[in-house]
């Protein structure tokens, strides 16, 4: 059963497309854009720099203002629920009833099997496994961080033996690294900027990462040591780098004010930007690139807009890029990274119906699940020696009821997936609402 669709604009955006009033009537700040979409600042901020949000800018020096349209924001709304399979409620902080989502994460490494096959540990994650608690002969999973506080974009150097990710701490996101196995967390950067996407150098002695000013929200590539110092900005508004094989260049998402994306390719001193493919009508947006083995091609996920993505290779020599993934277009993928053999392309997808991690193989043939389960498995990078590290996290949905005469809040129910659309019955007395079950459903 799916979700019934947003029937009131308490349920959900209003119809995109309603007219001038609708258009004219401007989002002049984040805050207002993040209170129109019932989120946060930096979530709205993340989906500006990651899932195309219209959001509009005027430039004034060091610091530009932003401002989107209603219409547009409900645009991309319905296109992105659509890309998900389900319908999305926006919870009003003045609602009566409403729905409170607690997220937790867990990083999880999978360690590699003896060298012999080291290059080839994907090929062990069988169909069977589930994200931490993978049966495959020979494959280890290693739990190395747990944490209720949003951490995303975990990144594993190519040695094997440290991680970077993003977390919120204190109302900050930043960068923090810890050595593999147990080490404890160090933070790397700390300031006002909201910093995502690091990336090692091959050298493992620098980490690329994407930061967003705090009230802009416009992003620029920067590179810090790994070990912690100052950043230094590469290239203003670009994000999602990802370093070559021999680290001398960068590879990186353009998105710049009044242009369309491109693919390029940077020097690691933010000199000599080569264009290697531009965006089009089709597919306007750009996500994560990740460059091959031999530092010939690059992957990188295209979209349509929202969540939507197909894996595509981009050649360094000029050449057309290639469509890999044929999937429907319910299905989206994104996140490619090369397996260390640059034979396939290791990435996350719902072709399975949850998000899973996946490979591809380059020469043909259909891709193969590394995990299964519920997920979500996400943000997968790939160490020399096959080490996969990805991100699982679970979420957990809360209907609450607010009193608006006491103005107390009780909790009426927990369930570890969605719940959707909250409506009172005619006396007050009962609470009508769907909610998503483990295997897709919905009741």
């Amino acid at each position: 059963m799916t979700p019934p669709s947003a029937g009131s604009a308490r349920d959900g955006p209003p119809p995109a497309g309603e007219g001038m009033a609708a258009r004219s009537s401007r989002l002049h700040s984040w805050k207002e854009v993040a209170a129109y979409l019932g989120c946060g600042v930096r979530t709205v901020q993340r989906w500006e720099a990651t899932e195309g949000l219209p959001v509009h800018r005027h430039p004034h020096g060091k610091r530009d203002s932003v401002y989107a349209y209603p219409s547009e924001l409900d645009g991309w709304w319905t296109r992105r629920q659509a890309s998900l399979g389900q319908a999305g409620k926006r919870v009003s902080s003045n609602a009566i009833s409403g729905i409170l989502r607690r997220r937790r994460s867990w990083f999880v490494l999978a360690a590699a099997v003896p060298a012999a096959a080291a290059a080839l540990v994907w090929l062990h994650f069988g169909p069977g496994g589930r994200a931490g608690r993978v049966s495959s002969p020979g494959g280890r999973l290693n739990l190395l961080i747990s944490s209720t506080d949003p951490v995303y974009d975990p990144a594993i150097s190519a040695d094997g033996r440290m991680i970077v990710y993003a977390a919120e701490e204190t109302g900050e996101t930043d960068l923090f690294t810890a050595k593999i196995p147990g080490g404890e967390p160090v933070r790397v950067t700390h300031d006002g900027a909201r910093e995502s996407a690091p990336r090692f150098s091959p050298d493992g002695e620098y980490i690329a990462f994407t930061r967003a000013g705090s009230e802009s929200g416009a992003t620029e590539v920067c590179v810090i040591p790994a070990r912690g110092g100052s950043s230094v900005r590469l290239v203003p508004e670009a994000l999602e780098p990802a370093w070559s094989p021999g680290g001398a260049r960068l590879a990186v998402v353009l998105r710049r004010l009044g242009e369309t994306d491109s693919l390029a390719t940077v020097a690691r001193d933010g000199t000599d930007l080569r264009i290697v493919l531009r965006s089009d009508a089709d597919y306007p947006f750009f996500r994560h690139p990740a460059w091959s083995p031999d530092g010939a091609h690059l992957a990188v996920c295209r979209s349509t807009g929202g969540i939507a993505g197909e894996l595509w290779l981009a050649p360094l020599d000029g050449k057309a890029p290639r469509r890999l993934s044929r999937d429907p277009p319910s299905v989206f993928s994104s996140h490619p990274v090369f397996t260390p053999d640059g034979r396939g392309l290791i990435h996350q997808s719902n072709r399975g119906g949850a998000h899973n991690l996946w490979v591809l193989p380059l020469s043909g043939g259909g891709a193969v699940p590394l995990t299964s389960g519920a997920g979500p498995d996400e943000s997968p990078s790939v160490a020399r020696d096959g080490s996969i590290l990805f991100e699982n996290s679970h979420q957990r949905s809360t209907l609450i009821v607010h009193d608006l005469p006491s103005r107390r809040t009780r909790e009426v129910l927990t369930h570890t997936a969605y719940i959707w659309a909250p409506a009172f019955s005619p006396d007050g007395r009962e609470l009508a609402f769907s909610r998503a079950e483990p295997d897709g459903s919905w009741h």
